[in-house]
């Protein structure tokens, strides 16, 4: 697990990076926001047995964070 953590640890630097140059405050909190919407929306969107919705669901998140 400890490799995992560092790896969820580099993403999160990585997209809050960024947010911090751009001043803005909650840099880190959006980067987890980010990623948890990135990962839970490929989730849900290979669980389902619908094309058409998981088409959706990835471009609905994606919108989202926009």
């Amino acid at each position: 697990m400890a490799h995992f953590t560092r790896h969820v640890e580099g993403t999160l630097r990585g997209l809050a990076e960024p947010l911090a140059k751009a001043k803005k405050k909650n840099a880190r909190r959006d980067a987890i926001h980010t990623l948890s919407s990135i990962v839970g929306a490929i989730i849900l969107a290979r669980a389902v047995d619908d094309p058409e919705l998981s088409e959706e669901i990835l471009r609905e998140v994606r919108a989202a964070l926009d």
